[in-house]
């Protein structure tokens, strides 16, 4: 038991370092368009 719960803590983890970086992707988009306003808007949701 102990052993599913820490895969499961693992796939957590990684999954929420996985959309941190879809984040930072889009936020590095914006940025590099100069309009950080569809990042924001989508943030906002």
């Amino acid at each position: 038991m102990a052993e599913a719960q820490r895969l499961l803590t693992q796939a957590e983890i990684d999954d929420a370092l996985a959309r941190l970086g879809v984040w930072r992707g889009l936020l590095g988009i914006a940025a590099a368009a100069g309009d950080l306003e569809p990042f924001i808007a989508e943030a906002g949701k």
